[in-house]
């Protein structure tokens, strides 16, 4: 570990953190709270959004912009340009291109396409933690930065085979990061879940799970095909399935960090909370 213990954590001129979880967890909220001047913020969802998946998306939106024959004859003789408005705190242009599996007539994706998509944003999302060496490096030679925290998409668990000690985007974050994994109480999985109900959004599955959830959801709903469904019913369907199957597999990478709940990380309000919670679960 990177940090053997509470004292050395505490002491260290330097810290690297790099926080890991379900999404809505809290990562991002604990990010914002940490000094601006000390501490070097790395969203891996802002990274694979603004640079590894950014011209694919402008591309998609372009393509659908062209159904518009106004909008097509602008862009055509480029009096108008298309940019994405991201920001730490607003994916949504990313969600959008990552879609929903479902009855393309009703907004939803094609499975072709779907598991295209799906492709695309892991190798993404791969590139965009291999990347944090590098920002570790620009942020103290560069920026000046003597602590950098690591904001891990809720999807990382899928990227990493828990089962293979030697997983390679396991020893990139345990080398040069302590893993700081922070888990969801029952209380706060119900509360997930229920955001997933009354507001589903695009979601990253491993193809092996992808095809055992589609098999299930079409043998209970009765449905011949995906395509017949209304894409946020398998969305809101899907997603208690989907947080099972992450729990064990977040559970075991764990392992190779330390654990703080997701109630106690709420009351943090300032980077003394922060460091004090992280020291504690470091004892």
């Amino acid at each position: 570990m990177l940090y053997p213990n509470a004292r050395t954590f505490l002491n260290a001129p330097s810290r690297t953190i790099a926080l890991m979880g379900m999404s809505n967890v809290g990562k991002t909220r604990l990010g914002g709270l940490l000094p601006r001047e000390s501490w070097f913020h790395y969203s891996v969802d802002y990274r694979l959004a603004t640079a590894h998946l950014r011209e694919t998306i402008l591309d998609t939106l372009k393509a659908e912009m062209m159904n518009s024959p106004t909008l097509a004859r602008h862009l055509r003789d480029e009096a108008m340009s298309v940019d994405l408005g991201i920001s730490f705190s607003n994916l949504s242009v990313l969600s959008h291109y990552l879609g929903m599996l479902g009855d393309p007539a009703r907004g939803g994706l094609a499975p072709d396409v779907f598991r295209y998509r799906q492709a695309q944003h892991r190798q993404a999302e791969i590139a965009a933690v291999q990347d944090m060496t590098t920002f570790i490096t620009r942020a103290r030679q560069i920026y000046d930065y003597p602590d950098f925290l690591f904001d891990a998409s809720g999807s990382l668990c899928e990227l990493i085979d828990p089962a293979d000690p030697a997983d390679p985007l396991l020893g990139l974050i345990t080398r040069n990061t302590l893993l700081v994994h922070i888990v969801a109480g029952e209380a706060h999985e119900a509360g997930l879940i229920e955001a997933a109900r009354t507001h589903p959004k695009p979601l990253y599955y491993r193809p092996e799970f992808l095809d055992a959830a589609v098999a299930e959801f079409l043998e209970q709903t009765g449905l011949e095909a995906i395509e017949q469904a209304q894409p946020e019913a398998f969305t809101r369907w899907v997603f208690p399935r989907l947080l099972a199957a992450r729990r064990p597999r977040y559970e075991a990478i764990a392992r190779h960090g330390v654990t703080v709940l997701a109630e106690d990380a709420a009351q943090v309000g300032d980077e003394r909370d922060f460091l004090t919670l992280v020291a504690e679960a470091s004892r």
